[in-house]
């Protein structure tokens, strides 16, 4: 007896149906308990003196987690960042989304660019506001920010 799993692997439709489920962000924003619920965020990165980093910083929010990615400019070479999205805003510190360990450190190349993801296992609400920080990390472990992003909701 065939599984219906295999019959998909076999005839190709699960090759079919995945593309078919990334419309699915396209076609509705809905908030019911049984549809997807879809969000997009994105902010600058703004330096925090006397640091010169500059960058984009996006989320996307669906069924239930959220991928955010991190691309930094004109940042120190052989220095390492740190960054995580938090609620509220530049102005103030707030709850860090996800946990600090999720966050992979971001190492620039020669010219100072690098970039980062995640995926964090919580879903940002529409109207909610969020900050992403990025952090130099000095020795010792302690953190300095280099720069802050505003996100906002598109």
């Amino acid at each position: 007896m065939t599984t219906p799993h295999a019959r998909w692997h076999r005839h190709g439709l699960l090759g079919q149906v995945i593309p078919l489920l990334t419309l699915i962000p396209l076609m509705s924003n809905c908030s019911s308990a049984t549809q997807p619920v879809f969000t997009q965020w994105e902010g600058n990165l703004e330096p925090v003196l006397p640091h010169i980093i500059s960058g984009q910083v996006a989320a996307v929010s669906q069924f239930g987690r959220t991928q955010a990615s991190i691309q930094i400019e004109r940042a120190e070479m052989d220095v390492t960042y740190g960054w995580r999205i938090e609620t509220g805003n530049c102005q103030g510190s707030g709850q860090i989304q996800g946990g600090v360990a999720v966050y992979p450190q971001l190492n620039p190349d020669e010219v100072g660019t690098a970039g980062g993801e995640t995926t964090l296992s919580t879903v940002f609400e529409s109207g909610s506001t969020f900050a992403a920080r990025l952090f130099r990390v000095l020795e010792g472990g302690a953190e300095q920010v280099a720069a802050c992003a505003d996100l906002r909701e598109l």
